[in-house]
């Protein structure tokens, strides 16, 4: 176990040093980690500060000599010293190019899973890894994510799945178009037709339905298209190369194997194993360079800040929600435009008919999704609703992205959008004969894509239903 006070006092002390630290020509990073003695980890917390050479103190001019620790006064006046540790360790590179792989991560396949080699034109790059799909909250679409320097960065630049460096031609192998880049090593791209990507990871389960904080000595593992499914331990946190800027990497230990090859830019990492047993594992960062055996990312809660990302589930449901019950943030908001929002959303109409550029449309605020589900979590049974949702979002992703599950939730929530304003309206709702039927429908249509996996959630919603019409929806949840 990590002591949490110990490592908020080593990563203050890496703030308010890492800048001097990095000054010294011989460091190439730094982070926070365990302290080694005589290469074993110990228990001890330390800024751990990455040399290519290791040499003797008497061998190192004084002037560049890195110091065995640091002191500071912490907020409450207590002088606070940090040991430092001077490790051996290459200079992580970018890994793009192509090598040898035992697993056939580098074909051609559709739809198109997280882990699989794409790339634009190799006058870009030579293309990397396709991460996995996410939702992109500035457009409202499903994109894919991979590295700036993978993608290129340029809007409207074609990708294509596998690499031109692999085998793929233009234009049959076009799957998507980069949308835009962050400030981090990252870039997204917009698929080119619904029917191209599938959300699951390679050999990492359903897809990119969580995210989480990676910690110190969390087993993760990553699918890259070079080296296929390898793990790793997080060795260091808030890891500071420079690389884009960024001074909160993370820095995976290949534990004695090779975790990365060049071509796995732009893979995930995921947490192993879920810790409350889901099937999907989070997302705790993206690949972006390899420096021996070890692998170098940025943090995905940065990455997602950064680009203004959401996970698949959040956001199909967010933009249905907000299409249906209008969003005073888009200036044609009304009756007409909801409903055309709804049957035309941007996820669904990806890019413009006779263009390769990808459909773009003025951002809308997303107040009334979140302010909904805050309001069902007030009450126990609308707050078991919610959890229950999020315990099903494989499932409930399945049943929103299919044909008949569209057509089902826009009849059960299509007249209730046409009556609320609030979500007072919302609790304030009355069940009719035909709002019930419209729910039993959509309980068929999920029973029957989501199998026995959603059978917990179906049970709920027939429970929730029966009798319910002439009563509130306030009323049911009370």
């Amino acid at each position: 176990m990590v002591d949490e006070a110990r490592l908020r006092a080593v990563r203050e002390a890496k703030a308010r040093f890492g800048d001097e630290l990095l000054k010294n020509p011989d460091v190439h990073g730094i982070g926070v980690g365990r302290r080694r003695i005589a290469g074993k980890k110990t228990d001890e917390l330390a800024i751990v500060v990455h040399v290519q050479r290791k040499r003797p103190a008497e061998e190192v001019p004084p002037q560049r000599l890195i110091p065995k620790s640091v002191r500071y006064v912490n907020r409450d006046r207590e002088e606070i010293e940090i040991p430092i540790d001077v490790v051996e360790r290459p200079i992580p590179v970018p890994e793009v190019e192509c090598g040898e792989c035992d697993v056939d991560l580098e074909a051609r396949v559709r739809p198109v899973p997280g882990g699989y080699s794409g790339g634009p034109p190799t006058t870009v790059s030579n293309g990397g890894t396709l991460g996995g799909w996410l939702w992109d909250n500035v457009t409202d679409q499903i994109v894919v994510i991979s590295n700036d320097h993978v993608f290129g960065g340029t809007a409207g630049t074609d990708i294509s799945q596998q690499s031109i460096f692999d085998g793929a031609a233009l234009p049959a192998d076009h799957i998507a178009d980069v949308l835009r880049s962050g400030t981090l090593d990252v870039s997204i791209a917009a698929p080119v037709s619904d029917d191209v990507y599938e959300l699951a990871i390679e050999c990492g389960g359903p897809g990119v339905y969580e995210f989480a904080e990676a910690q110190l000595d969390m087993i993760v593992q990553k699918t890259g298209q070079t080296t296929g499914l390898t793990c790793g331990i997080v060795d260091l946190v808030d890891y500071d190369s420079g690389h884009y800027g960024s001074h909160n990497d993370l820095w995976i230990d290949g534990d004695g194997n090779d975790f990365s090859k060049g071509g796995d830019s732009g893979s995930l990492y995921l947490e192993r194993d879920h810790p409350d047993g889901h099937p999907w594992r989070r997302v705790v960062g993206i690949h972006w360079g390899g420096a021996a055996n070890d692998g170098v990312g940025h943090p995905f809660q940065a990455v997602v800040d950064d680009l203004d990302l959401t996970t698949v589930c959040v956001g199909v449901l967010r933009s249905l929600i907000d299409a249906l019950f209008g969003d005073d943030g888009d200036e044609s908001a009304g009756e007409g435009s909801q409903s055309k929002a709804f049957r035309s959303p941007a996820w669904l109409q990806i890019v413009e008919k006779g263009s390769r550029w990808p459909y773009r449309r003025r951002r809308r605020r997303r107040d009334f999704a979140r302010a909904a589900e805050a309001r069902l979590r007030e009450t126990e049974r609308g707050a078991q609703l919610v959890d229950l949702v999020h315990r099903h979002r494989v499932e409930v992703v399945q049943v929103a992205l299919s044909a008949d599950g569209r057509r089902a939730l826009r009849a059960t929530l299509g007249s209730m959008a046409r009556r609320v304003v609030t979500t007072d309206d919302l609790l304030a709702y009355r069940f009719e004969e035909q709002d019930v039927a419209n729910v039993r429908r959509l309980i068929a249509v999920a029973d029957r894509i989501g199998g026995e996996a959603m059978g917990e959630a179906t049970e709920y919603a027939v429970e929730l239903v029966e009798g319910a019409a002439g009563r509130t929806l306030g009323e049911l949840l009370g």
